[in-house]
């Protein structure tokens, strides 16, 4: 069976509402769906479906913040730790500029590599 993901961002309910409407179209032919709002989507989840349908309202000729912070999570995954040997811990690409302009502006922030 075909595992439909369908990611969306809403502000008004319309997108919400589309959404929704997508998700009984793929069950109409079949597939199992996994709604989901951005926010609440997990980085896996694009990895555990067979198609994934994003939707999201305008903002500015973008899409909404929710969606593109799944996107973020999802598709530019980073991740923290050093070479000691300490566990690894997923972060978002966001964060890793953050730190990197960081220690780029505060020389005792930088590794001795």
């Amino acid at each position: 069976m075909t595992k439909v993901l369908v990611v969306y961002c809403s502000m008004s309910g319309n997108t919400r509402a589309a959404a929704e409407v997508v998700a009984a179209g793929a069950k109409g032919a079949g597939a199992r769906v996994t709604p989901k709002e951005g926010s609440q989507a997990r980085p896996q989840d694009p990895l555990e479906c067979d198609a994934a349908a994003p939707g999201s309202h305008d903002a500015f000729s973008y899409m909404g913040g929710a969606l593109k912070d799944f996107l973020d999570r999802a598709f530019y995954p980073t991740h923290a730790g050093s070479s000691d040997g300490q566990a690894l811990r997923p972060r978002s690409s966001r964060t890793a500029v953050r730190e990197k302009r960081a220690r780029a502006s505060n020389p005792s922030l930088r590794s001795s590599s």
